[in-house]
């Protein structure tokens, strides 16, 4: 679910409306086969506890019920955070400063703007250069 909120997140910030409706569905389509291969390869290597579990959990929507009591009796582990998802969170951020700078270079004023997009740029690119240092010489662990 969070891929396609960001994917639909990146759509949005193109504000093209044909390419927010159709990318939006053909992505939607598109993560619907990879979810249903990756069911299948899940089903074969855990049979019936998997189908259990998804008897159990919504595929699509989640449920809130016993959020409260999950998030209250959880301790968030950033450094866990940081090693997983470096990746995606700087792909998310380069994506979407890229669309913006497209979006100002078509209203003329990129040029105006080039100070703010360029320290954007070397502070996320700064960042996953840290974390990646971080993790592969494994200063930066998960708390668990």
């Amino acid at each position: 679910m969070g891929n396609i909120l960001i994917v639909i997140g990146f759509m949005i910030i193109s504000g093209n409306t044909t390419g927010i409706i159709l990318g939006s569905l053909g992505f939607m389509a598109i993560y619907r086969l990879i979810v249903f291969s990756e069911e299948r390869f899940l089903t074969e290597k855990f049979g019936q506890a998997y189908l259990d579990f998804c008897a159990d959990v919504p595929r699509w929507l989640p449920r809130f019920k016993g959020l409260r009591e999950t998030i209250s009796n959880y301790d968030f582990d950033w450094p866990a955070v940081a090693v997983k998802e470096y990746g995606t969170l700087f792909t998310s951020l380069m994506i979407s400063l890229g669309l913006i700078s497209w979006k100002l270079k078509l209203t003329y004023s990129l040029d105006q703007n080039k100070i703010p997009v360029i320290a954007a740029t070397i502070l996320i690119v700064a960042t996953y250069a840290i974390v990646r240092f971080l993790k592969k010489t494994e200063r930066l662990k998960s708390m668990r």
